[in-house]
């Protein structure tokens, strides 16, 4: 049997959640992709038209994406918290792939606040629970001090895939 296959997608304004999927992908061995918003959101002033877009749930344009969700047993979303909300281009992928996600884990980073609720619209939006969640703070990631908090979305991720790979088994047979 082949090996379940995974795929980390996620959006970084400023790096750190960047930082967050590239030590997952290194812990995990999957594939990784930066989704990129085809706004300007550089400096002062696309930090507020972040602020603004996501508070008003607003989509955006993405460019394309060079993975395709729908070959992949589990799909990892990562995304900032803006304004105690899912990131704009986040909610623009969720919107355009939520049919071709089979199973997925979130991986979120913010101030401080607006994780369960941040949580609760990706739900919605994919349709479906997260196999495992992770939420960290800008200031954790930003001093190397999640190594613990990751291991064990790891663990989590792996037990997972475990089920995962014996659903996948149970229907081919």
């Amino acid at each position: 049997m082949e090996k379940p296959k995974a795929l980390i997608v996620f959006y970084s304004r400023t790096g750190t959640t960047r930082k967050v999927a590239r030590a997952l992908a290194s812990e995990l061995g999957c594939d990784i992709e930066e989704m990129i918003d085809l706004r300007n959101r550089a400096g002062w002033i696309g930090y507020i038209r972040s602020l603004i877009d996501a508070s008003r749930k607003r989509l955006t344009n993405l460019k394309e994406p060079l993975y395709r969700p729908e070959l992949y047993d589990l799909v990892l979303i990562g995304t900032p918290i803006w304004a105690g909300n899912l990131a704009t281009p986040v909610r623009a992928y969720l919107v355009q792939n939520h049919q071709r996600l089979k199973n997925v884990a979130f991986f979120l980073t913010s101030g401080g606040a607006g994780e369960k609720k941040t949580v609760a619209q990706m739900e919605l939006l994919v349709g479906k629970k997260p196999l495992a969640v992770l939420g960290l703070t800008v200031n954790a990631v930003r001093l190397e001090n999640f190594s613990e908090q990751l291991n064990q979305y790891v663990r989590q991720l792996k037990s997972h895939f475990k089920s995962v790979v014996s659903d996948i088994s149970r229907r081919s047979a």
